[in-house]
């Protein structure tokens, strides 16, 4: 028995309400059952999570397929939600991250302005201690410079922007499955 088939039975669930539940026809479930076809990744997704839902859930055999299907409906959401909160935790440090290396690259620079300009002014015996001193905040600054390039801070961008996308990923699911509360 398949996993399609073996979810259903567990749920005790006809194949329409299954094929409602993933949200593809009867027909399409069937071919999925029979293992004539491979099902798409959505359907895929919606399925575990009703398997996580199961697992989650008290003994059914005492609850009406309508309650079962809202229990797991729940349940899902829930875990969106879950997931939201977390996608909207990590974009907001990411998006710290890019404004904490615009600030340190904005800073090196101007940092190493001024200590280039005091650097090429001539000098005396006295003033080399004072120059290589110099020169070692200026490397500093260059190192915090290269560590928060613009380059650096477009790889962030994209990192936030592919969480962003997941974030809109997941709120359509979400707003796609609908519970009843």
């Amino acid at each position: 028995m398949n996993a399609v088939k073996k979810l259903r039975a567990q749920l005790g669930i006809s194949q329409r309400d299954m094929a409602a539940l993933l949200g593809i026809s009867k027909q399409q479930l069937s071919l999925y059952e029979l293992g004539l076809r491979s099902m798409p990744t959505a359907s895929f997704l919606k399925m575990n999570m009703l398997y996580a839902a199961l697992d989650s859930t008290a003994s059914i055999t005492d609850v009406t397929v309508a309650d079962t299907l809202q229990r797991l409906q729940q349940t899902a959401h829930d875990k969106m939600q879950q997931q939201l909160a977390a996608i909207a935790l990590d974009i907001m440090a990411l998006q710290r991250q890019v404004t904490d290396m615009q600030l340190a690259y904005a800073q090196a620079g101007s940092k190493l302005k001024v200590v280039t300009a005091v650097l090429q002014q001539p000098t005396t015996l006295q003033d080399r201690m004072f120059q290589l001193s110099l020169e070692i905040v200026r490397d500093e600054a260059l190192k915090k410079a290269k560590a928060s390039h613009p380059l650096v801070q477009s790889e962030l961008q994209i990192q936030l922007a592919v969480l962003q996308l997941q974030q809109t990923l997941l709120q359509q699911q979400l707003a796609a499955l609908k519970p009843e509360v």
